[in-house]
């Protein structure tokens, strides 16, 4: 036993039909632009996202360079002295690449 009254049928006429179907008909279109919108919008930040990566992995390797470049004129600059300390050039080229060098990539 349902709780819930009968439903009563509702005949559509020929003339509501048609304007029922022709307003889907619209609202279809309208989201088939909205999401050929929204793709060409998707398809603009999936490049940008990539170029993004590209210049933040290109600085990345840029920076790397510079920093075995400054270690390699360190360590060659460097009094070959008894108690030569290892990780006194890493250390100074650390201290130029955060402190001195604004280093601005490409």
């Amino acid at each position: 036993v349902s709780s819930q009254p009968p439903r009563a049928s509702v005949a559509l006429s020929p003339h509501q039909l048609s304007k029922k179907q022709k307003d889907l008909e619209q609202q279809q279109e309208e989201l088939l632009t909205e999401k050929r919108a929204l793709q060409e919008q998707n398809k603009l930040m999936e490049a940008h996202l990539a170029r993004a990566t590209y210049l933040a992995n290109q600085y990345e390797e840029d920076c790397r360079k510079v920093q075995a470049y400054l270690e390699t004129i360190f360590a060659n600059a460097q009094d070959s002295t008894a108690d030569e300390d290892d990780d006194a050039v890493p250390a100074l080229v650390k201290d130029v690449m955060d402190k001195l060098l604004l280093f601005q990539g490409r």
